[in-house]
């Protein structure tokens, strides 16, 4: 075989392994794209859901069932006036917890849950970050290796009085985890949004009912 041939038939073969590199990058590329496409709509979906809900109640019943079909589970708990968390609700989990508002957290979970009360940051967990002090989640909720967990705080007002968790222990997303968990939190920091407004419209009413009857 002669040295121009051999060159030949070696560039050929190299721009055959470049070609399929770059068709499977490509088609990686795209599947991202229809995944990140198809997020935005369920988010826009969320939102526009969020929207017709009239009552702080059917907001947080809301937020619970989107933000499960997100990542696979959801828990919203409540903070009260006094300081108390309190669960509210919890959507794909085990048919065990049945009771949600009986359900203990532990001295971990509450002490945890309290810091982002107070910072008043979202926090992302990982099963794979031993330096956390949450690497293994919540009692509830416990991580096996490779999963994740987020934690939002909602704020009305200047105050967090609502704490939304999310994972993706019984869920195999075609996301990352940035993803979901990014569309996780703008859905719950909208909610806080309209909570908000509906806290303000119903006090805006009361006040109107007691100036009309004076």
């Amino acid at each position: 075989m002669s040295l121009e041939k051999e060159v030949q038939e070696a560039v050929g073969d190299l721009l055959n392994r470049l070609r399929g590199s770059i068709e499977s990058e490509l088609t990686g590329v795209v599947k991202a794209t229809h995944a990140e496409q198809a997020v935005l709509s369920r988010v826009l979906a969320g939102v526009r859901r969020l929207d017709a809900d009239t009552t702080l109640t059917a907001v947080l019943d809301s937020l619970g069932e989107l933000i499960a079909a997100l990542s696979g589970r959801a828990a919203l708990l409540v903070v009260e006036e006094n300081g108390k968390i309190r669960p509210w609700r919890f959507v794909g989990f085990s048919p065990d917890i049945s009771d949600v508002a009986a359900l203990p957290l532990t001295d971990a979970d509450l002490s945890f849950m309290n810091k982002i009360v107070i910072e008043g940051q979202t926090c992302l967990l990982s099963s794979t970050d031993r330096q956390a002090t949450n690497s293994r989640g919540f009692s509830f909720a416990e991580l096996t290796e490779g999963q994740h967990a987020l934690v939002v705080p909602v704020v009305i007002g200047d105050d967090v009085m609502v704490l939304v968790y999310a994972d993706d222990v019984s869920f195999v997303s075609p996301l990352s985890v940035s993803s979901w968990s990014e569309a996780v939190e703008l859905l719950a920091r909208y909610a806080g949004r309209r909570l908000e407004g509906l806290t303000i419209d119903r006090a805006l009413s009361s006040t109107r009912e007691s100036t009309a009857r004076k």
